[in-house]
């Protein structure tokens, strides 16, 4: 009899190391299942605020309405910025478009041909013999291809 209590005793002990063991088990599965809801709700958060950046881009909105685009579904966002885009006056564009310079290029050299005295095709074939070969010694006739 004494035998068999020692064996309930000793089956009862490791009954009970063994369910620390499945406790603490649990415990660890526990906090490992806590990190990746943490993790999970980080990146929740960092793709909402993402999406939120997106659609005050996308609808032009100033970067200080951003804080209040406070939805964190991708089409709820949208539609918030739709909506306060809707109610703010449009805003004029602060980058100017580039400016053209009042002539265009000419083929050559890329200077105003009457600058450096360079002559036209129509201002060449106005000229006389002689006069071609005047303004050909003076390199008047540089930018002019073709003949």
């Amino acid at each position: 009899m004494e035998n068999l209590r020692g064996d309930v005793q000793s089956t009862k002990d490791a009954l009970a190391a063994a369910q620390a063991k499945v406790a603490q088990y649990e415990q660890a599965q526990m906090s490992d299942q806590e990190k990746t809801a943490q993790a999970l709700s980080a990146t929740e958060t960092q793709l909402a605020e993402t999406y939120r950046e997106l659609a005050a881009l996308r609808h032009s909105l100033p970067a200080d309405l951003a804080e209040f685009l406070t939805a964190t579904k991708p089409e709820e966002i949208d539609a918030q910025a739709k909506r306060l885009a809707e109610r703010i006056p449009a805003q004029p564009s602060t980058a100017s478009a580039p400016t053209l310079p009042p002539t265009l290029p000419v083929p050559g050299n890329g200077s105003d041909p009457a600058a450096t005295g360079q002559l036209t095709r129509e201002q060449f074939d106005a000229l006389t013999p002689p006069q071609r070969m005047a303004a050909y010694r003076e390199g008047r006739t540089r930018d002019i291809g073709g003949r």
